[in-house]
């Protein structure tokens, strides 16, 4: 029970530096707890350095859900790892470039057990990571938004965004409601994919581009698109968030 004490000190201490930049005062430095600091952290991509199954290369923690990045796909587990589902790309490149960028300052240390062997410290956070020709022509980017998953496939001028399909498992049901908001239903659990927004920057300004999600009996996604001009770089991205039926998310 010590050692993992000793763990939850450092971790915090650790990520407590980049926090408290943004309280206003004294005054409220010495009033936020650690986990109100915690909670005012931007969301940010842990490099796996063992504390994770070997199948991760990143490591993300948002309100009441863990995200984990593979080779090429993405493991979203829902509070108490009971309940988990994979999103992978269908038809997409087995083993992307992947890349990150924004080092955080903050980093993770994990000193868990009585063996130094197995501790973990000093473990580097970043704000973006990127897998590039995910697709021909088309990159995908993993961030933060105000502590929820942003996913944007970025579509060079030329490519086809119609090759993008998403695919996801461990569903037990999907529909894209009303409003447009993609549901899916994972135990009693509801993650919640919000409308996509698509865009271009032109001529110093965005140009909004109509887009909507098309989901199939097998769960598999896709993105319906309005009018674009296919000269020019087209992003495309749909924020991931997360409630429970049984009266909202939490923390990890």
């Amino acid at each position: 029970m010590r050692s993992l004490r000793t763990c939850a000190f450092v971790v915090v201490v650790s990520l407590l530096s980049v926090a408290d930049a943004n309280v206003g005062s004294a005054a409220g430095r010495a009033a936020a707890g650690p986990r109100e600091a915690f909670g005012r952290l931007p969301l940010a991509f842990e490099e796996n350095r063992g504390q994770a199954e070997a199948s991760a290369k990143f490591i993300a923690r948002a309100p009441g859900y863990t995200v984990l990045l593979g080779e090429a796909d993405a493991v979203v587990r829902l509070p108490g790892g009971a309940a988990a589902f994979r999103m992978s790309l269908a038809g997409g490149a087995r083993a992307p470039r992947v890349s990150t960028t924004d080092r955080q300052v903050a980093v993770s240390h994990y000193l868990i057990g009585n063996d130094p062997a197995k501790w973990r410290s000093d473990v580097p956070r970043y704000g973006r990571v990127r897998y590039a020709q995910v697709y021909d022509g088309i990159d995908l980017v993993y961030y933060g938004n105000h502590r929820q998953l942003e996913h944007d496939f970025v579509v060079a001028p030329g490519a086809d965004p119609a090759k993008i399909v998403l695919q996801y498992s461990g569903v037990d049901a999907a529909a894209v409601e009303n409003n447009g908001d993609l549901v899916l239903r994972v135990n009693d659990e509801a993650i919640r994919f919000h409308k996509p927004v698509a865009y271009q920057d032109a001529g110093g300004g965005r140009r909004q581009v109509t887009a909507r999600f098309e989901l199939d009996a097998a769960h598999r996604v896709r993105f319906a698109l309005g009018d674009y001009d296919a000269t020019r770089e087209l992003v495309i991205d749909p924020v991931l968030s997360y409630s429970s039926y049984g009266g909202g998310g939490g923390s990890d």
